[in-house]
């Protein structure tokens, strides 16, 4: 019983469950016995509160402090003498609160205190047992369902890669004769881009993310005569400190490039961030054509999944004639835990 990863839900539960158990207990042994049942129903209550919070303890210090210091084969040993502790100091601790206030213990109780205290050392241990074999099967699950996860984000990413590639290398093809030195140019802002892509987190740093659009727009505005201009508003929140899926952004100015006419007219792109409650709200505006109908294909679409796993997020449009914007929404979970 090692390594019980414990959520404080988990906790809460056992709190109830052994409140409401140890109620239940109290109650009955009393009735049996012909005693009061309010005094029954305190004493088990309280065995039930003092176990589980010793419970707490204990399990928190084992996994903490002792388990990690210990060979791993004593771990099972260890952790069947803590969870007996926790029934026998939770037992100890509820006679002395039952006492305190004054609640009749029964003589039958009273009389064989050392063995009543044994035998609910034993009982914990044997739940405790019980619900490690839960949680572990629970955090089995958990762990798998994330492994999925991590998979299908990583297809997911690896289908972007050649998709930016094409696009890039497309840009700056016609440059090669025309003007060798401004291809040289775009050829290193390509392979600064390029070595983002290496990177295989599936969560970048809004900084990142921010500076990999202004190196995609330098790649753009090669071939567009420095027709696009990017402008970022941030409402005084740290950019290193809010986590995306890599190339959220730049997927959305890569899209506001591809449908309007940059090559005929100037293209303004601004980047919002601000954050709504507990939402993390970032929005890509750009004064194009605008759409009557905006089609997710495979980018969007990509997009649209990659936010929902990562964030539980959201991507939206609204398109008006001069005017097109997409808005993200980062849920919880936006500060890069686990992946």
């Amino acid at each position: 019983m090692h390594h019980l990863k414990i959520k404080a839900k988990d906790w809460f539960w056992i709190f109830v469950f052994g409140i409401f158990f140890g109620t239940l207990f109290g109650i009955t042994l009393y009735i049996l016995a012909s005693s009061p049942i309010f005094d029954g129903a305190i004493l088990g209550g309280l065995n039930g509160f003092f176990i589980a919070l010793m419970s707490l303890v204990l399990i928190t210090v084992g996994n903490d402090m002792i388990l990690p210091k210990v060979d791993q084969k004593y771990w099972n040993s260890i952790s069947f003498f803590l969870s007996f502790l926790a029934g026998v100091f939770g037992s100890l601790w509820a006679n002395f609160a039952a006492m305190t206030l004054g609640i009749y213990i029964i003589d039958g109780y009273y009389n064989n205190l050392d063995f009543f205290t044994l035998l609910i050392g034993l009982i914990t241990y044997l739940i405790g047992f019980v619900m490690y074999l839960f949680v572990r099967s629970r955090n089995q699950q958990e762990f798998t369902a994330k492994q999925y996860k991590e998979s299908r984000l990583h297809l997911l990413q690896a289908q972007l890669n050649p998709h930016f590639l094409f696009n890039s290398l497309n840009s700056v093809a016609e440059l090669v004769y025309v003007d060798p030195k401004k291809s040289e140019h775009a050829i290193m802002n390509i392979s600064k881009f390029l070595r983002s892509t290496l990177d295989e987190s599936l969560k970048v740093s809004l900084a990142n993310e921010l500076e990999l659009v202004k190196t995609y727009i330098n790649i753009e505005n090669i071939r567009f005569g420095d027709n696009i201009s990017l402008k970022i508003e941030n409402i005084k929140l740290s950019v290193q400190e809010i986590f995306l899926p890599k190339f959220s952004l730049q997927l959305l100015v890569e899209n506001a490039i591809k449908h309007n006419y940059v090559s005929k007219q100037q293209l303004d792109i601004t980047i919002t961030i601000e954050k709504i409650g507990e939402d993390i709200i970032l929005k890509v505006i750009d004064n194009g054509k605008g759409f009557e109908l905006i089609r997710y294909g495979t980018g969007l679409k990509n997009l649209k999944e990659r936010l929902e796993f990562l964030h539980n997020g959201m991507l939206m449009h609204e398109s008006k004639e001069k005017k097109t914007t997409f808005t993200i929404t980062l849920k919880d979970n936006y500060e890069n835990i686990g992946y």
